[in-house]
């Protein structure tokens, strides 16, 4: 199963962060320069929130955390 197909949950969050600090940034340093408030971004990775607008941020984490999706 790939990452992508994957109910956002704890792993993902973890693994969404693991990818960002491979790249030596963060996804606090992510979120300020995208002007994404970091609590939503734990939410929506963790599976709290479930909006059409949710699952396009989501999208847009795991693809700029560059995980394997």
């Amino acid at each position: 199963m790939k990452l992508s197909d994957k109910e956002p949950h704890h792993e993902l969050h973890a693994v969404v962060r693991a990818g960002f600090v491979a790249q030596r940034t963060s996804l606090h340093r992510w979120c300020a320069e995208n002007g994404v408030c970091r609590p939503y971004c734990d939410q929506v990775l963790k599976g709290y929130a479930a909006a059409p607008k949710a699952m396009a941020l989501r999208a847009r984490l795991v693809a700029a955390a560059k995980v394997r999706a």
